[in-house]
């Protein structure tokens, strides 16, 4: 049945979007200005401070309203009403239904940002949805310029820079790795001509140091702010603000530090695509091409830093049309609606040049890391069905992991509610209730759990303490180790259920971590590689068709994959 596919790009300042169907119907659509405000306010952090407008997008995900053209909203419900009237649009005019909707974000969201996300998509009937990053998109939307190679693609949008590698190979593509570049963005470059503009008026003590009173008059000095910022941009130094009422001049010194923190900022930006190559193996030998994309990327002085900078590692840059990344999310849509996806959005190894008609046949089609977790079967369902499968030893880890998990979950019901940690005598229970466990201390016996073996009650804790403490990056980074190294220790055929789960529960949390997806599929490899030994051919046949799914490039898996062939 015929549908249309929607692509659209989540802007920091704005949305994008195009459609298409299979009949060739097709469109583009803008979602911007008054009617569509997509930056909040925050007020100064103190007395002389200066406010900031981080966008809705960077909202999602916070559980906390906030104020946009002085009215309180929560972002999800912006983004759903934003959504539902791109819905309203690519289906006009036409008897058609919505099929997949992509919708292109920063590889840094975290799950939380994303599941907000995905839940505003579907309240605003977008059906099925999947979530794609910009520099990917980016790559997937240069259609007709496609060549096979290792793009470097840096989007620099409203909240910040990213950078992206992503390899192109017979018409696959696949996300090598992902870095940003701290504090350079429209948001960034907003707020230190805010500064410079206010604190030039207190200086001088002008009458329009009284807009910094209220949202409304802080809106007024960023408009102004940006007119200087787009005006230096473009090399002019006299400004008209009629926000404000005001005609300034820049001067040279103005022009001049505007001038060096561009350069500085494009430096860092080349740094950190060095490092970001040195990560993944690579050298600016292997880049094909430099992509800009993005608001920041139009200033010329930008453009112009990063040419000297690619020219220097004999690179050819190219900057693309604001329109790429929700041509590239549609193009993705198209192809998942047909079931001919090939693109995947995770770190990998590189391609290699070229590849023989036999190693072809072992490269298989790569998954999209899924918009949100299918719904998952229960622990004891599970066990059932491995018992039936005649799996006992399987099914009796995780029917005794059930048991210590209901046990641990136990003890903490009756330490919640007399108060007292897990394991105390209820007679010893202090009156009144004793304060509650802080993330470090429940981190701390996550891992002395971890060490006694103990690794279903170490996750437990783990979790426990991140969600004690769920803004704590560095609490969030621990329990997902807790994760990873639990999943790998000792990996055998009776505990691969259970270590897979950690994994899965991980890659869930830290969505499209690449650490955790690489895990997945050598813990998959491991399990199919015992099953060989065993001679259990048919299920390490399909454990090992899961390994290659999760990385086509695992060199060991390939190779087992041929000798598995070779006894057919």
């Amino acid at each position: 049945m015929e549908t249309i596919d929607l692509g659209v790009d989540l802007g920091g300042t704005g949305v994008r979007a195009a459609w298409g169907s299979s009949g060739g119907g097709e469109g583009e659509t803008e979602l911007q200005g008054p009617r569509w405000p997509w930056l909040a306010f925050a007020p100064p952090p103190g007395p002389g401070g200066t406010a900031a407008f981080p966008s809705v997008k960077s909202r999602l995900g916070l559980d906390e309203a906030a104020e946009v053209e002085g009215r309180w909203s929560r972002p999800e419900a912006l983004v759903t009403a934003a959504l539902a009237e791109l819905r309203e649009r690519a289906l006009a005019g036409t008897s058609l239904s919505l099929g997949r909707t992509v919708i292109t974000v920063p590889a840094r969201f975290s799950a939380r940002q994303r599941g907000a996300l995905v839940e505003a998509a579907r309240a605003a009937g977008l059906g099925e949805v999947t979530l794609l990053s910009d520099t990917l998109a980016a790559v997937i939307g240069r259609t007709a310029e496609a060549v096979d190679g290792t793009q470097l693609v840096c989007v620099m949008g409203y909240s910040g820079t990213e950078l992206g590698l992503v390899a192109v190979a017979a018409g696959r593509y696949r996300a090598l790795g992902y870095g940003d570049v701290e504090a350079f963005g429209g948001e960034a470059l907003d707020r230190r001509f805010l500064a410079w503009l206010v604190g030039s008026f207190r200086e001088q003590g002008d009458p329009a140091d009284a807009l910094t009173r209220d949202a409304s008059g802080w809106r007024r000095l960023r408009s102004a702010a940006q007119d200087i910022k787009e005006g230096l941009a473009a090399g002019r130094t006299r400004f008209s603000l009629p926000d404000i009422g005001r005609r300034l001049e820049a001067d040279r010194v103005t022009v001049e530090w505007f001038e060096r923190y561009l350069g500085g900022r494009v430096a860092a930006t080349a740094g950190r695509a060095a490092s970001l190559l040195r990560e993944t193996g690579l050298a600016w030998s292997d880049v094909s091409r430099w992509l800009l994309v993005g608001g920041t990327a139009q200033i010329p002085a930008v453009h112009k830093g990063v040419l000297a900078a690619a020219d220097a590692e004999h690179v050819t840059v190219g900057v693309l049309s604001p329109g790429t990344l929700a041509a590239g999310a549609l193009r993705h849509a198209r192809q998942l609606s047909t079931s001919e996806a090939r693109f995947a959005d995770r770190p990998a190894a590189a391609p290699r040049a070229a590849a023989s008609a036999d190693e072809d046949r072992f490269r298989l089609p790569l998954p999209t890391v899924p918009d949100s977790p299918p719904p998952r079967e229960t622990a004891i369902s599970v066990a059932e069905r491995l018992l039936a499968q005649g799996r006992h030893d399987e099914s009796e880890a995780l029917a005794r992991n059930v048991i210590r998990t209901a046990e641990a979950l136990l003890q903490r019901i009756a330490a919640d509610r007399l108060g007292t940690a897990p394991g105390r005598s209820v007679a010893s229970a202090p009156e009144p209730k004793q304060p509650s466990t802080s993330a470090e201390q429940l981190l701390e016996l996550a891992r002395k759990r971890q060490a006694q073996g103990r690794f279903a009650d170490a996750i437990g804790l783990a979790h426990r303490a991140w969600e004690r403490d769920e803004n704590d990056f560095a609490v969030f980074e621990e329990m997902i180790r807790v994760h990873c190294e639990s999943a790998m220790d000792r990996p055998g055929i009776a505990n691969f259920t259970e270590q897979i789960e950690w994994l899965r529960c991980a890659a869930r949390h830290a969505y499209g971590d690449a650490r955790i997806l690489d895990l997945l599929a050598e813990r998959t490899f491991i399990q199919a590689r015992d099953l060989h030994l065993e001679g259990r051919l048919k299920e390490a046949a399909a454990a090992l068709a899961d390994a290659l799914k999760l990385n086509p490039d695992h060199e060991r898996a390939v190779r087992l994959q041929r000798r598995l062939n070779g006894r057919r």
